[in-house]
């Protein structure tokens, strides 16, 4: 009983870690940085920055920081040996719109020196978040074998000066109305344009295999759809005529959109 029970944990972990979201750092970057980046929008210091990803409600969102961690840091006038950064799991980020959450890479959210993670907000924000929500992310940093972790805070008015904001955005308001409709016979789609990727939604009678292929017939992206409304962030599309192929137990349904 012992070893059937240890059987359905290490089964039910594996596919937990499957189904976790994850991110990869911005390559990018190059490893003689030291921060988190994107850096928080300044206008004068630094009007690149901030989350210009803007959440659609309703649809799903992605927005990865990266974070790059360097072997000490300044404390003042002293140079201080880093060990690590560290994030709560559950409660690094302040201000997420409802539906949103993280999940970081490496997945405990402690970012050793001299290494490069990131970290992914995600989720489908609700109706009542429309607006701007002004994002702060804390956390330790822990130096010179010390375990007394230094708080951490971005934006910072000295370390990082700025603002984390995410603006949510109607479904049906530019940016995030609807760019393609397809329909056909059982099925029909319609793409979203949003900056973080654009979303895909695919209203289907019953459940289904959906590919997605470009004009040339290469295979882009492959879904298991549920009776209903299914909705994926597949990520910018080039301009072009794209093709989504639906199979089901009655048959083969292909229906066909054209990206502006």
């Amino acid at each position: 009983m012992r070893k059937v029970l240890l059987l359905i944990f290490i089964i039910s972990t594996g596919v937990w870690q499957l189904s976790a979201q994850t991110c990869q750092p911005d390559p990018a970057l190059s490893d003689t940085l030291v921060g988190v980046f994107p850096k928080p929008y300044e206008p004068t210091l630094n009007p690149e920055g901030g989350i210009k990803d803007t959440a659609c409600v309703g649809f799903e969102y992605n927005f990865t920081f990266t974070a790059i961690i360097a072997d000490s840091f300044n404390l003042g006038q002293f140079k201080m040996p880093l060990d690590s950064m560290w994030l709560d799991k559950k409660s690094a980020f302040s201000g997420l719109p409802a539906g949103l959450t993280y999940s970081c890479n490496p997945p405990n959210c402690l970012f050793k020196k001299n290494t490069k993670g990131c970290v992914l907000i995600h989720g489908v924000p609700a109706k009542s978040t429309e607006g701007e929500h002004k994002i702060k992310i804390s956390g330790k940093l822990y130096a010179n074998g010390s375990s007394m972790g230094l708080p951490l805070t971005f934006p910072d008015p000295n370390l990082a000066p700025g603002q984390y904001i995410i603006n949510v955005g109607a479904a049906n308001a530019s940016p995030c109305r609807k760019l393609a409709v397809a329909e056909g016979r059982f099925h029909n789609l319609a793409i979203y344009p949003n900056p973080a990727g654009t979303n895909i939604s695919i209203s289907s009678p019953s459940a289904a295999q959906a590919q997605l292929y470009n004009q040339l017939g290469e295979l882009l992206f492959s879904w298991n759809l549920g009776s209903g409304n299914n909705q994926f962030a597949i990520g910018h599309l080039y301009p072009g005529l794209y093709f989504v192929q639906v199979n089901t137990q009655n048959g083969m349904e292909t229906l066909r959109f054209v990206k502006e």
